[in-house]
């Protein structure tokens, strides 16, 4: 029984924990992303004014 709940138990914490693991990623990659292309748009600011970020 023991082993058993130990190992829902850690199940749902690789449930709760990959998902935000994953964005975590994302987030990164897209920060990085944002980082190059404000650098581009910064001189495009003026023609950009629907740009909102």
């Amino acid at each position: 029984m023991k082993k058993r709940k130990y190992h829902i138990t850690v199940y749902l914490a690789y449930v709760f924990l990959f998902p935000l693991y994953i964005f975590g990623i994302l987030a990164k990659f897209y920060d990085r992303k944002l980082k190059k292309n404000k650098t581009r748009l910064s001189s495009n600011l003026n023609e950009k004014e629907d740009f909102h970020f």
